[in-house]
């Protein structure tokens, strides 16, 4: 199914081709992203040492066939399908699957359609494209994940499905200090709050660690040198067992949410 561009654009179901648009067989490199090791070598060094390695945007093809519908001639049908498919948006690809749910790419296109045209397709009334695509961020992503812990419950566990780790967010409310388990079970504690006073986190060491503070108070000091530095690994249950509110009260509480990473859309 391709979304798009924006939140607003059409969406053409690709797997029946009821709207005119048919994904065909020979769609491939879907799976895992391009992938660069990155290694140093000395000058007398045997061999060389893995620094690690770089995620590249994701480059496929989506083979495609574009016909006429009862209500539509193949010329509206071509020219709103690329409309849908543009140089200067991202729209979105969803592969929905009975066992493994819902998991989508953001894409935009990334050179010109590959078509061997015969004679006018609006004579014949369909035409086959390949057309060359790119995912700036290369994981397939699926539906979060999210749990409500509220002060002086019971510890709760959040699953991460994918089979990438990943790293949570949080919306935290005051008033108190929240300690919580990184992703090694290692304790992190987060600044301090006032009743009432929101505070929205990102755990991934790559992001800014303070997202917002509602009302409006500069925390970053208050961080310290406390960090997260582990991530939830892939396909686990997640045990938040360690979480409390220092000088909290019933109002103290934490949302915890995962944005599932796959490798493939399955």
């Amino acid at each position: 199914m391709l979304c798009g561009p924006g939140a607003q654009g059409p969406v053409w179901n690709m797997t029946d081709g009821d709207e005119g648009v048919l994904l065909l067989e020979g769609w491939s490199n879907i799976y895992d992203p391009p992938t660069t090791n990155l290694f140093r070598q000395g000058a007398r060094q045997e061999g060389a040492t893995w620094l690690g390695a770089v995620v590249e945007p994701r480059k496929f093809e989506l083979p495609v066939h574009v016909s006429q519908t009862k209500m539509l001639g193949w010329r509206s049908v071509n020219d709103a399908f690329f409309e849908s498919l543009v140089f200067e948006e991202r729209s979105r690809i969803y592969v929905i699957t009975e066992f493994s749910g819902y998991w989508w790419l953001d894409i935009r296109k990334d050179d010109v359609e590959e078509a061997v045209y015969t004679k006018d397709p609006a004579l014949r009334g369909a035409q086959l494209y390949r057309i060359p695509v790119v995912a700036e961020y290369p994981w397939w992503r699926g539906m979060d994940e999210e749990v409500l812990w509220l002060n002086g419950k019971p510890a709760p566990k959040i699953r991460n499905r994918g089979n990438r780790p990943a790293w949570c967010k949080l919306i935290v409310k005051g008033p108190g200090v929240l300690q919580i388990p990184d992703g090694d079970g290692r304790i992190v504690t987060l600044p301090k709050l006032k009743a009432g006073q929101i505070l929205r986190v990102d755990t991934d060491p790559d992001q800014r660690t303070i997202i917002a503070v509602n009302p409006e108070e500069n925390l970053f000091r208050a961080m310290g040198a406390n960090r997260f530095r582990k991530p939830i690994a892939k396909r686990t249950l997640f045990d938040l067992s360690g979480i409390r509110f220092i000088e909290g009260n019933a109002d103290s509480s934490v949302v915890i949410r995962i944005e599932p990473k796959n490798r493939g859309p399955w």
